[in-house]
């Protein structure tokens, strides 16, 4: 083996985010080696190791860092020249294969009729026990669409798909879950489903912009906080009485620079009359 192989593979058992060796703990990723350390980091921020492959490298290694503000980590999954049409200002945050769902109730079957017993008390009198008439046995599907496009913007969730695509403004979602099948998504009293292989990545994008969005409100609650207390700080402009005024129009007609026409009517109209 050569010095250079040697160095190749040394390289190679390193993780490829901190640099360290110990393999104690480590798994291997499509970028290489992740140590034990930095897979507990990821996981707290909802990255399990196993859906590296779902993120840029560059993404995985920021998303590491402990001090990254939730502005600089949104704009990590800024997707350049999506195909949709975004309005002004707008960014897309996710764009991936996903498809459309519907809960529907069918029936899978039909319980047995039984007959029972006929039991005669008296003569003409007969008691019937223990009948029951069939029922139908429903269970609940999730019928899905073909596949299509789902796309998170800072402003909406898109999906378009040949059945169950939707639009739904960020205001208007009322809450986010997670199934087997995907995401349910909760908007005045109905769910929207997106059935997708990115569950996890998805979720941690619509965190990363929740936090992004409530850090930006704060800057600018503090900013709006800062300019009330300056504009309470700062000396207003002395108050000029009318009689003032008249003393300086006064003043400008005894020196001949207005009339006497024009100071009559400046009085006037500082007297109100």
């Amino acid at each position: 083996m050569g010095i250079l192989s040697f160095f190749d593979n040394n390289n190679k058992m390193q993780c490829f985010i901190c640099g360290n060796n110990q393999s104690d703990g480590s798994k291997n990723t499509c970028y290489g080696k992740l140590c034990k350390e930095c897979i507990s980091i990821l996981e707290n921020r909802g990255i399990s190791y196993r859906d590296i492959n779902q993120y840029t490298e560059n993404q995985i290694i920021e998303l590491r860092n402990d001090t990254l503000p939730p502005i600089e980590k949104a704009e990590l999954f800024i997707v350049e020249n999506p195909p949709i049409k975004l309005n002004k200002n707008e960014k897309c945050y996710y764009e991936g294969i996903a498809c459309g769902g519907k809960v529907k109730t069918i029936t899978t079957g039909y319980t047995g009729r039984r007959k029972g017993t006929s039991i005669r008390i008296t003569k003409g009198v007969t008691y019937h026990t223990g009948g029951s008439e069939g029922r139908a046995i429903r269970e609940q599907i999730l019928e899905q669409s073909s596949p299509g496009r789902f796309f998170i913007t800072g402003n909406r969730l898109i999906l378009q798909t040949n059945q169950y695509g939707f639009t739904i403004a960020g205001d208007k979602i009322d809450s986010v879950t997670v199934s087997q099948q995907g995401l349910c998504i909760y908007s005045k009293d109905k769910c929207y489903y997106v059935i997708t292989d990115e569950v996890s990545k998805i979720f941690n994008v619509l965190n990363i912009l929740t936090e992004a969005t409530e850090s930006e409100n704060e800057r600018k609650e503090i900013e709006k906080e800062a300019a009330q207390q300056k504009k309470i700080a700062s000396p207003s402009a002395p108050h000029q009485s009318g009689a003032d005024e008249i003393r300086k129009y006064k003043e400008l007609l005894d020196d001949g620079i207005i009339t006497k026409e024009q100071f009559e009517r400046k009085r006037d109209q500082i007297l109100g009359l």
